[in-house]
């Protein structure tokens, strides 16, 4: 790991979160979120590896995807009925598949998983939506494919798993909204290798 990427005096330069990490804006190019080729090396080595895994052999929501929307939900501070239950799910199939975790009593935060970089990093598009909406998508009243038309808080994160050794995330990119995402970052959209090729286009 390089260690001139950023400095403590840096104005770049942020605070690790309660988790360990230290969130990062990076730039875009062409509309593919590429910040991660030939990057993102951690920005710091985190206290422990891996703060966001879980030992659960059962969750269908993929380490990326997982990491990604614990990073980005926000605190619980107040208890309800929906906060009691854990939530770890998949909606959809294939190309459509999206996945939701539990987010407070009000919300749930919902990723897909977007591409992968030359480098093995997955990005993940991450939104927050009602508990509501997520009821009417989680009883089949609506079609997943749109479910980030409901979300806000859009982000795109950089997420590089090693379970066994340093990992990270990133935040990419966020949007106004979800006209802001290039379409082929949502569902059904087929899952992406962003190439140095591809920053070009």
């Amino acid at each position: 790991m390089s260690e001139d990427r950023l400095e403590p005096g840096d104005a770049d330069a942020q605070d690790e979160d309660e988790d360990g990490f230290a969130p990062t804006q990076l730039p875009l190019a062409g509309g593919f979120s590429l910040g991660g080729l030939g990057s993102p090396p951690p920005v710091f080595v985190p206290k422990t590896s891996t703060p966001l895994h879980e030992d659960d052999p059962e969750s269908p929501i993929p380490e990326p995807a997982l990491w990604a929307m614990k990073y980005r939900r926000h605190l619980h501070l107040t208890l309800s009925g929906r906060d009691q239950e854990r939530l770890r799910e998949r909606l959809g199939e294939g190309d459509g598949a999206v996945y939701v975790i539990d987010d407070g009593g009000r919300h749930t935060m919902v990723s897909r998983l977007v591409g992968i970089d030359e480098d093995g990093s997955t990005y993940c598009l991450v939104g927050r939506i009602a508990g509501a909406a997520y009821d009417r998508y989680a009883i089949g009243e609506a079609d997943t494919d749109g479910i980030f038309e409901d979300a806000r808080d859009l982000a795109l994160c950089n997420v590089f798993a090693a379970p066994d050794a340093v990992s990270n995330v990133v935040v990419a990119d966020t949007y106004g909204s979800v006209a802001d995402v290039p379409p082929e970052y949502l569902p059904p959209n087929p899952f992406l290798e962003f190439t140095e090729d591809s920053a070009a286009d």
